[in-house]
């Protein structure tokens, strides 16, 4: 999920089926929609999104999600993982393999959506890319999920 916010308040921004789909690379080579959002990402657009994880007990999956948002060229010093009250060795795990991410213990395992609540009011920039650890992004699909929130903003 990908949010938007207008002064205090949040406004939904989930792009990530229909209006992403719609502006995706069709065919290798085809103009259109493909050559438009490569024009629409400025080199910028990590100045205008923050990065949560949420995660509960994730040792096993942060690995794929975080390297998944390496991948797409988010800075570890970017990333904060919302812990969700781990009885597993996520937060040493963080510590050791992931230094630079913030780490935020949530005590009492109250579900993922106090985390993302939290998430939410801990986020500084325009728009916060909000991935639960057990997640999947494909290379460029952050960019993209800010360019159409940006487009459909305004």
């Amino acid at each position: 999920m990908l949010a938007r916010f207008h002064g205090s308040r949040p406004l939904a921004a989930d792009a990530a089926r229909g209006a992403a789909a719609r502006r995706m690379p069709n065919a290798i080579g085809s103009p259109g929609p493909a050559r438009r959002l490569r024009r629409m990402i400025p080199s910028s657009w990590l100045d205008e999104v923050d990065v949560a994880v949420v995660s509960h007990n994730g040792r096993q999956t942060l690995p794929r999600v975080l390297d998944c948002l390496r991948d797409a060229g988010v800075p570890s010093d970017r990333i904060t993982l919302y812990d969700i009250a781990s009885t597993d060795d996520t937060r040493p795990w963080m510590a050791s393999a992931w230094p630079q991410a913030t780490v935020v213990a949530l005590l009492t395992n109250d579900g993922p959506n106090p985390a993302r609540n939290r998430a939410l009011a801990d986020a500084r920039r325009p728009y916060l890319l909000l991935v639960d650890s057990d997640g999947f992004l494909h290379a460029g699909a952050p960019q993209a999920l800010w360019a159409v929130a940006r487009e459909d903003a305004g």
